[in-house]
């Protein structure tokens, strides 16, 4: 057996596994992050699979279009990137808009002003102010703190997206709205008031369908 083709069986067995612990997670818990994570990873041992596999078999055709599809792949993830910033500081507003202006309502302004400001500062500046060995150090430390936000971000827009599919049926015995700090100790912040209308909403249509079923 080639080195090719024992890269595609292993690949293969890695995204099984990734899938079987992905659908054992949802039926866990269906909100949890590492279903995200578990997602990415088989979309990623796939691709790589499909890459090997294709690789091997020498087809022009194929070839062209996976290249498509690659470029296509990564356009997407520099998009994400970029826009990483974009959808934190628009968080960031919303946070401030329906909730107090404390400290750690604010981190993710502050990871948006790193990203969308700072980083892009320091990348053209450093080769003129600092000294080379300073530039070395700041891409090793760097670097890896970018893809590390970078993959838990990722993860956590896939886990959301999984949530968005996610449809409770009306035959629910309890509702559990999350709190949020009050506004002023004794007003109820837009963010709170925004969850339990939802959960108001979700308990009339319930109780609704069940009358319905009744008569």
């Amino acid at each position: 057996m080639s080195r090719a083709s024992i890269l595609v069986s292993g690949g293969i067995i890695v995204t099984l596994l990734c899938v079987v612990m992905l659908v054992v997670s949802l039926r866990q818990n269906k909100f949890r992050l590492l279903n995200g994570v578990l997602c990415n990873m088989a979309i990623l041992t796939s691709g790589v699979t499909l890459v090997i596999g294709i690789e091997q078999l020498g087809n022009t055709s194929l070839n062209f279009l996976l290249l498509m599809l690659l470029l296509l792949f990564f356009g997407l993830l520099a998009l994400l990137y970029l826009f990483q910033g974009v959808f934190l500081l628009w968080n960031a507003l919303i946070v401030w808009r329906k909730e107090s202006h404390t400290l750690s309502n604010m981190l993710t302004l502050f990871l948006a002003i790193i990203i969308i400001v700072v980083l892009p500062l320091l990348q053209v500046l450093s080769h003129n102010l600092f000294p080379h060995a300073s530039v070395t150090l700041y891409n090793i430390l760097i670097v890896p703190i970018i893809a590390y936000l970078g993959f838990w971000f990722l993860s956590f827009i896939t886990s959301f997206l999984i949530t968005r599919l996610y449809r409770p049926r009306y035959n629910q015995e309890y509702i559990i709205v999350l709190g949020a700090g009050l506004l002023n100790g004794d007003q109820v912040s837009p963010l709170l008031a925004s969850r339990i209308i939802r959960a108001l909403t979700f308990a009339t249509k319930q109780e609704k369908r069940l009358v319905s079923i009744l008569c």
